[in-house]
């Protein structure tokens, strides 16, 4: 019987595993700078009849952490997550991120930007953005004669 044994990920192994959830950037990853690397947490994006919601995965971090911003439909998520861990400790994994990351995501133009909300909750940050009414999906009742 063979016995399964781990090989140890290498930063290369990291890069190919990262390449589509990281920007087409994921090269700056690799960045050292104090022990911080920058990088993007994950989103989701939805869409429904009555809003558009945006929620970012940022577990780990303090909401005042986190700095959210509205200009000219663009949606700016910026923010830091910082490294509590010991610098004298000796890791032997370590695949946490840290560091500053920034999101930019463009908004349609049917929505109402101003009365836009966000809510904390569990490490997830959920943005819902209501649609304006003139573009929300309406029942027209069919009369048969």
């Amino acid at each position: 019987m063979k016995t399964l044994s781990l090989w140890k990920t290498t930063d290369i192994d990291r890069l190919f595993d990262n390449f589509f959830v990281q920007s087409p950037l994921a090269f700056s990853s690799f960045k050292q700078d104090n022990g911080k690397s920058d990088w993007l947490p994950a989103l989701d994006i939805i869409e429904n009849d009555d809003q558009f919601e945006i929620t970012i995965e940022v577990a780990g971090m303090p909401e005042d952490q986190v700095k959210l911003t509205i200009t000219d439909n663009v949606l700016v998520i910026k923010g830091e997550k910082v490294d509590t861990e010991v610098s004298e400790s000796t890791f032997h994994r370590k695949e946490r991120r840290f560091g500053n990351f920034q999101r930019a995501i463009s908004l349609p133009p049917n929505l109402q930007t101003d009365l836009a909300r966000a809510g904390f909750t569990n490490g997830l940050l959920t943005v819902v953005i209501p649609k304006a009414e003139a573009v929300k999906p309406k029942e027209i009742e069919i009369r048969v004669s």
